[in-house]
């Protein structure tokens, strides 16, 4: 079995949850306040992290398709699976075409947007044929070049003193705005987006510190979130950040130093990129995991080439335009997937294990005391 090390596993991670909304603007609808709401969803996301690990306490070295089928039983638990399979795929396809969109907006508007996706998927099947030990390799070395982007971005950004902090006040002017961006879609993405993750837990190779990863990782990616929510809204400022769809871009468009230092857009680019690359592989890695479980296939590679299609027509299919997929995105799927999915069932499943489990060791207690009668 492929294994994973704690470093791998927290670039892992990290990257998956900055994914793509980093370019959208987090909450950028709560305007000058959606800072504010990237730390409220960083809590319910220890919550939810702390829910998928006490589930897969429950059931240690389990696949999480494998849990559904424990919990719900054969038929109804291989039903649920194929749900989350599903969404898995469909997920991944949103990640995939938000990075077509960018690139064909920003960098290849002359190139077709088919081109741009099957080049990215591509490499996210090479890297699942590879295995998830070669893509853990790479989310290590790339999260430090991640790193080195949004540093350089921010001190560039501060040197070019275009940033305006009173941009931030008042603070929560709009409660009202700031729960409407929390519940659902900051309750549920991109930290409830990690019960991916869960098919995959057993492969790191420290269980013992796998609480204390999660947590630093949901802890990590929360605050790189707020604080580009922080940075960009000081530079559009908070109606500029709500009404633009790339605001983070936007941003960064305005960087001039000495007339010589701009045009960084490329780098914004390149650091989405890579961010996508892994969210995708993600997904696209749980899904094959999990369908080789469901049809107890010998190996998960002999899906992939299949599902990577799937992927591949979903991204390009889902959506005639830009505005539809992101009206879609923060309206629709929130209500529809993420809630069932992220919350209410894993709250369901752990529930029945825990009274399964409470069911089972009262039946245990009850037979050694009729066993010590009977002596």
């Amino acid at each position: 079995m492929e294994r994973i090390s704690s470093i791998q596993f927290v670039a892992l991670l990290i990257l998956f949850q900055i994914g793509s909304y980093v370019i959208f603007g987090f909450a950028a609808s709560a305007k000058q306040d959606a800072w504010i709401v990237a730390l409220l969803s960083t809590g319910s996301g220890l919550f939810l992290t702390l829910l998928y690990h006490s589930l897969y306490a429950k059931f240690p070295g389990r696949e999480y398709v494998e849990i559904l089928q424990a919990t719900l039983g054969v038929w109804l638990g291989r039903l649920m699976a194929s749900l989350y399979l599903l969404a898995f795929l469909y997920v991944a396809g949103r990640v995939l075409r938000d990075f077509g969109e960018l690139v064909t907006s920003f960098i290849l508007p002359r190139t077709p947007m088919l081109v741009v996706l099957v080049c990215m998927l591509l490499l996210v099947y090479y890297g699942l044929r590879s295995g998830l030990e070669v893509v853990g390799r790479m989310a290590e070395l790339m999260f430090f070049l991640f790193c080195l982007f949004l540093l350089v971005q921010s001190v560039l950004m501060m040197g070019s003193k275009m940033s305006n902090f009173e941009f931030l006040l008042p603070i929560a002017h709009d409660k009202k705005k700031l729960l409407e961006n929390w519940i659902p879609l900051g309750l549920t993405v991109p930290f409830g987006e990690t019960i991916a993750f869960v098919m995959f837990y057993k492969q790191v190779k420290r269980q013992e510190l796998l609480r204390f990863l999660l947590f630093f990782s949901v802890l990590g990616a929360g605050l790189v979130l707020t604080l580009l929510n922080l940075v960009a809204v000081s530079v559009l400022g908070p109606e500029l950040f709500a009404r633009n769809i790339y605001p983070m871009i936007t941003a960064v468009q305005q960087v001039s130093l000495a007339d010589f230092i701009e045009n960084l857009d490329s780098m914004i680019v390149v650091y989405i990129g890579i961010a996508a690359f892994f969210k995708v592989s993600v997904f696209l890695y749980a899904a094959a995991v999990g369908t080789a479980s469901l049809f107890r296939l010998q190996e998960y590679r002999s899906v992939a080439a299949p599902l990577s299609l799937v992927v591949l027509l979903l991204s390009f299919f889902m959506s005639d335009n830009l505005p539809e997929h992101v009206f879609v995105g923060l309206r629709w799927v929130p209500w529809l997937l993420w809630v069932p999915l992220f919350i209410l069932v894993p709250l369901l499943v752990w529930l029945l294990a825990k009274f399964r489990r409470r069911e089972e060791g009262e039946h245990v207690q009850t037979k050694n005391a009729e066993n010590a009668d009977v002596v």
